[in-house]
């Protein structure tokens, strides 16, 4: 991170909230590093909120902190009143995907400023002009309560610093693992392993779940690419588990009948085997990711990727990462694709 002090505070009787539990695998890698790091420093008595329990053992490593269900709303609030820090751990929370709970969130953290004196931090946090006017009036509120924001990019940056002057930029916290001990993760790499088999060269894909049809014409063009390159191996890579983006699966078994050059990858392995599993095999594989989080692991695995973006926040992070030539999803088509993949092959 290019501020990297946050976790030289005394992070002890934290209270950690994000977009975890839900099963996006962004939100649970985030978390995941949080976790290690607050480990590392040797924090004590460190609380995270967490939407489905059910989801924890199977994305996580066991840390022996403290985790507040949804359903335990009196918990929530009793942490609330006893901690000393409030961290906003990571998203793009203030941009295209804000929604209600993010605006009550950032209500929450400006009752506990003005009544509570909370220390109140967001570390490694977005926020972008593509959000609503809603987004715009919760970022305030998140902004204007905070000891101290490390944003994740220019955008963000110039956008806290309306209304808060302790704002320093940062990287994503997912560059941390660049400087973390993994070890403990290598053996589940087999549980990747187990479920694809790799040829010498491989792409792997990923379809964003929208509420809307923005991903309707680039599944189309991704279908006429697998169909039209029989002699490839493609590997459709899920960001959530099946339960929540039954779509996925659907769309999968469709284009599985029509292609027998594709494999799926399931989100139901810890966050960060994945980062070890393309690092593993860096040669062997190409990405065509939409999520955020894809790029960043694309990136730190030192693979190959097709940068494309759908929201600010991508563009901001292809920015960053002085790539000129990025495309919105949008005007991607399928000679775009092909020769990215045609480069790969050469």
């Amino acid at each position: 991170m290019k501020d990297n002090n946050f976790f030289n505070l005394n992070l002890d009787d934290t209270l950690l909230i994000g977009y975890y539990g839900g099963g996006n695998l962004g939100d649970e890698l985030l978390l995941e590093v949080i976790l290690n790091k607050l480990e590392e420093k040797k924090a004590n008595n460190i609380c995270f909120y967490y939407s489905n329990s059910n989801f924890y053992k199977r994305f996580h490593r066991n840390f022996n902190y403290h985790l507040i269900e949804s359903n335990s709303k009196f918990k929530l609030l009793k942490k609330l009143l006893k901690s000393k820090n409030i961290v906003i751990g990571g998203g793009g929370l203030w941009g295209m995907d804000f929604n209600m709970n993010i605006f009550f969130l950032s209500f929450i953290l400006f009752l506990s400023k003005i009544i509570l004196n909370k220390k109140i931090y967001l570390l490694g946090v977005g926020y972008y002009d593509s959000t609503t006017r809603f987004g715009h009036i919760a970022a305030f509120f998140a902004g204007a309560s905070s000891d101290k924001i490390f944003a994740r990019d220019i955008e963000s940056l110039k956008n806290f610093n309306r209304f808060k002057t302790k704002t320093v930029l940062v990287d994503d916290i997912v560059y941390m693992l660049l400087d973390m001990k993994l070890e403990k993760y290598n053996n589940d790499i087999n549980l990747i392993n187990k479920k694809i088999k790799l040829t010498e060269k491989n792409i792997f894909i990923s379809i964003r779940r929208f509420n809307d049809n923005r991903c309707k014409k680039f599944k189309e063009d991704l279908i006429e690419v697998i169909i039209s390159n029989p002699d490839k191996s493609f590997v459709l890579v899920g960001f959530e588990p099946s339960e929540i983006d039954a779509d996925l699966d659907f769309f999968y078994n469709n284009l599985k009948a029509k292609a027998k050059n594709i494999s799926y990858l399931e989100f139901d392995y810890n966050p960060i085997v994945l980062y070890l599993y393309l690092k593993a095999n860096q040669d062997k594989i190409i990405t065509i990711f939409l999520q955020f989080h894809g790029i960043v692991l694309s990136d730190i695995a030192k693979i190959n990727f097709l940068p494309v973006y759908y929201d600010n926040k991508c563009r901001e992070l292809l920015n960053n990462l002085g790539i000129s030539n990025i495309v919105n999803m949008q005007e991607l088509n399928i000679s775009f694709i092909q020769e990215f993949i045609n480069k790969f092959y050469k």
